[in-house]
C-alpha cells in the first residue's frame, strides 16, 4: 500500500545521541493540525456496531484459544454494521486502547488489526487505525514525563512491536512505519532510564530485534542504538539492575537473537 509510505517516520541521524525523540513523527499531516475537532456524535447504529465489537474483544480476551472461530464470526457479521469511516475510526480507537491497557491482548490486537483492515477495507479501517496509532505516538513526549504516562507509553510501544510483526501491506510486506516508530520510542526510553523504561527497552528489542536486524541492513540505526546502550552500561549513571538487563540484551543480539 503505497499510501502508507507517507506516514513513515524517518530518523534524522544514525547515532543514539542524535537518534533523538525529537525526530519527525510518523503521523499523517491531518493529525499534526493545531485545530481540535469536536467529538462526533454516534448514531444508534454506530453505537450498536461499537457494542458488537466490544463483545468480540471481550470474547477474545476471555477465550484466546477460540481466536479462529471468533474471528470467523466477526468477519461474517461486523461489516454489516460498519458502513462509515466514522464507525471504523471508533473501532480503531477501541482496538488501540484495549491493546495498550491489556498486556495479554496485544498480540491478539495486532492480529485483529490485520483482520479488520481486510474485512473493513471499504471504510478504510487501516487508514483510521494508522491515524489512531499516530495520535498515540504524537503524545510520546508528554507521556514520558509522568509515571502514569510512561505506563501508557510502554503499553503502546509493545503494541507497536506486535504490529511490526503482524500487520502487513497488500503485497505481504511489513508496515515499515512501525520500524521507524520503534527506533524513536527506544531512543526516548533510553533518554529517561528507570526500572520501567529500561525493562521496556529489553522487552521491545527481545520482541522485535530479530526483525529489525534483518530490515536494518541499509541503515545503521540498530548499530547506533546498541552503541548507545553499551555506553550507558559503562556509565556511572546506570544502576546494577539496569546494566544487567541491558548487558543480557547485548549478549542476546550477539547470539543472533536466539535466547
Amino acid at each position: 500500500m503505497n499510501g502508507s509510505k507517507s506516514y513513515l517516520g524517518k530518523l534524522a541521524t544514525p547515532s543514539l545521541h542524535k537518534l533523538s525523540p525529537d525526530a519527525k513523527e510518523f503521523i499523517p499531516a491531518s493529525v499534526r493540525s493545531t485545530h481540535v475537532k469536536a467529538e462526533p456524535v454516534l448514531s444508534p447504529v454506530s453505537n450498536y456496531a461499537v457494542a458488537i465489537f466490544r463483545g468480540y474483544v471481550e470474547d477474545l480476551m476471555q477465550e484466546p484459544g477460540m481466536y479462529d472461530a471468533t474471528v470467523a464470526d466477526l468477519k461474517q457479521n461486523l461489516p454489516f454494521y460498519v458502513h462509515t469511516e466514522m464507525i471504523a475510526s471508533k473501532l480503531a480507537e477501541e482496538l488501540v486502547q484495549h491493546s495498550i491497557e491489556e498486556s495479554n491482548f496485544r498480540y491478539t490486537g495486532a492480529r485483529l488489526s490485520e483482520v479488520l483492515s481486510t474485512c473493513l477495507s471499504t471504510v478504510n479501517f487501516k487508514k483510521q487505525f494508522l491515524h489512531r496509532c499516530g495520535i498515540e505516538f504524537s503524545r510520546k513526549k508528554e507521556l514520558i514525563a509522568t509515571k502514569e504516562g510512561q505506563k501508557h507509553l510502554i503499553g503502546f510501544s509493545l503494541f507497536v512491536g506486535e504490529l511490526l510483526l503482524n500487520m502487513q501491506l497488500k503485497d505481504g510486506g511489513m508496515i515499515e512505519i512501525f520500524q521507524g516508530a520503534i527506533f524513536q520510542l527506544l531512543a526516548l526510553f533510553m533518554s529517561a532510564p528507570n526500572d520501567d523504561t529500561v525493562r521496556c527497552v529489553t522487552q521491545l528489542l527481545k520482541l522485535t530485534g530479530g526483525v529489525l536486524e534483518t530490515r536494518d541492513e541499509q541503515s545503521p540505526e540498530l548499530d547506533s542504538l546498541f552503541d548507545g546502550i553499551k555506553s550507558f552500561i559503562v556509565s556511572s549513571n546506570s544502576s546494577t539492575g539496569h546494566r544487567q538487563m541491558l548487558l543480557n540484551l547485548v549478549k542476546l543480539r550477539a547470539k543472533d537473537w536466539q535466547g
